[in-house]
């Protein structure tokens, strides 16, 4: 591994490859191409008897007050009060804070540690043809006696003028604004007669709108209105994220749309797997737990839409219904956190040549009720297609598998895991099991992967865990194969190969009852 000189963006990277190994923050993908998604943490809300302090300027997506990435957040108590918790919180690429806000305590008289004394800034001057605009926390004292350091108020102007300073500012805790206020500049008559439409609305996205001159009326925005575009979880943006109003009083392109994205993880392109360890959130948000209601067995499976998840159809031979666990780390259920989202089975479709005696066609639907929204912990994979590596699953390419399988000691695996595997050939497969005494045939809807040199407990590949492939024209990972059978014996040894159901197999079926109400 060494520095790579091919690409600007790329760290390290292997000699004689066509992909990076490692990328800067913020990059992904085989030439580490800029992340195309800006993650965002809304406002923690305020805490009684402190103040908070910031260097954010006021973005709105919604009615909510939003922060970027590395933006922290300050809380101060204030005179008789200490903190109890961590006073910083700081926006993280999750879009989650880091800690949960600290409380404030009332000091008793035994501590003799330092007072904040409180800090106020007076109230701004507003420019008769404007208005000021605050929201929570960021209320005036009562009487109106000023604003406390941290506090920050913004300022539009009436129909017919346009702000001449900064359109906010904060209260700084030196009892000074971070600016003057603004004042309010009558426009000139040619500016006045130029409005653009009110932008529309985006399903499962929003708009926020940057240098508004005055408030929003029924005639719409002026020339020197921005808007910016974003899509929530589990969409990506197609179309302009930026929105310029034009002197002819028509924006500079059309709205965009947020359509369903898959794919998407936090692995970088060429990376490494080490099965067993801890997964950042977003990692396999595809990868989904079933727990069956009637033998109480496990298994794993992938989440292809809001309401369908596919698996292998030998888990549910004898079971009518089952649970399913969405962005699920732990085993234990007594482990969830809130972000694991929990559904039950509406109805289950094994493909009807399935063969219990050969694992022929052993893949199955589970479609659930009601829906699950996307989270980064929450989204689909993506299927094959004919311009993917998964369509024609290749030997030597390798592929992520994760799940809940077996520990090395053959006990339940306690979290989930994940592996780097490669494609073998038939031949592979079938000659290794025949030295374990085993008799195996391969049909087109099978494939196996491993590692020759058996350094890898392959047990870990519960089944239906997804087999997925990266894909280097997208940028995305794409769904490859489902664990099938050959996880049991010493799953240590050389030649150890699990099999897997070949996705790209059986496409004209699932799309045929994908949509299909059962």
């Amino acid at each position: 591994m060494h520095t790579c000189e091919i690409w600007a963006n790329c760290e390290t990277c292997e000699s004689n490859t066509s992909y990076c190994l490692t990328c800067p923050p913020d990059r992904f993908g085989p030439t580490c191409e800029e992340a195309t998604t800006v993650p965002f943490c809304y406002h923690p809300g305020a805490v009684e008897n402190a103040i908070i302090e910031d260097d954010n300027s006021l973005r709105t997506l919604g009615q909510g007050q939003v922060y970027f990435p590395g933006e922290e957040l300050t809380y101060l108590c204030i005179d008789g009060y200490e903190i109890e918790g961590v006073s910083n919180l700081v926006c993280t690429l999750e879009g989650e804070w880091s800690n949960d806000p600290p409380i404030c305590r009332v000091r008793t008289a035994a501590e003799k540690r330092p007072i904040l004394k409180r800090t106020v800034c007076p109230n701004p001057i507003v420019d008769p043809n404007g208005a000021i605009d605050y929201h929570p926390p960021n209320y005036p004292i009562k009487n109106d006696q000023g604003f406390e350091a941290g506090s920050q108020v913004s300022f539009t102007c009436n129909i017919g003028y346009e702000l001449n300073g900064s359109d906010s500012i904060i209260c700084l805790r030196n009892g000074k604004w971070t600016n003057d206020a603004p004042t309010c500049k009558r426009m000139s008559e040619s500016s006045l007669e130029i409005m653009c439409p009110d932008p529309s609305k985006i399903q499962n996205g929003g708009v926020i709108v940057y240098f508004r001159s005055f408030r929003s009326s029924n005639r719409g925005l002026t020339v020197v209105t921005r808007l910016r575009y974003d899509c929530m979880d589990g969409y990506r943006l197609e179309g302009e994220k930026y929105l310029f109003c034009m002197e002819d009083g028509s924006w500079s392109g059309n709205a965009p749309r947020c359509i369903e994205d898959c794919g998407r993880s936090t692995l970088q392109a060429g990376g490494k797997v080490t099965y067993g360890t801890n997964k950042p959130a977003g990692e396999f948000p595809w990868t989904v737990f079933l727990f069956m209601n009637d033998t109480k067995q496990t298994c794993t499976g992938v989440l292809l839409d809001h309401e369908t998840v596919l698996t292998a159809a030998h888990c549910l031979v004898y079971d009518q219904d089952c649970t399913i666990y969405f962005g699920k780390y732990m085993r234990s259920t007594e482990s969830d956190d809130r972000y694991v989202e929990i559904r039950t089975s509406s109805a289950i479709l094994k493909h009807p040549e399935f063969n219990i005696n050969t694992f022929e066609n052993d893949i199955a639907i589970v479609k659930f009720y009601p829906n699950v929204s996307y989270s980064r912990r929450i989204e689909p994979i993506c299927m094959p297609s004919p311009n993917s590596p998964a369509v024609n699953v290749t030997p030597g390419l390798k592929g992520y598998v994760s799940g809940w399988g077996l520990t090395e000691n053959r006990l339940p695996s306690s979290s989930l895991m994940s592996a780097n595997l490669y494609v073998q050939t038939p031949e592979t497969c079938m000659a290794a099991y025949q030295k374990r005494y085993t008799a195996i045939e391969f049909s087109k809807g099978m494939f196996c992967a491993g590692l020759p040199d058996g350094n890898i407990n392959t047990c870990m590949v519960g089944s239906g865990s997804p087999l997925v492939f990266y894909n280097n024209e997208t940028n995305r990972l794409v769904l490859g194969g489902l664990a099938s059978h050959g996880m049991s014996g010493r799953c240590d040894l050389p030649g150890s190969y699990p099999i897997f159901t070949r996705v790209s197999h059986y496409l004209q079926w699932i799309y045929h009852n994908l949509n299909t109400k059962m």
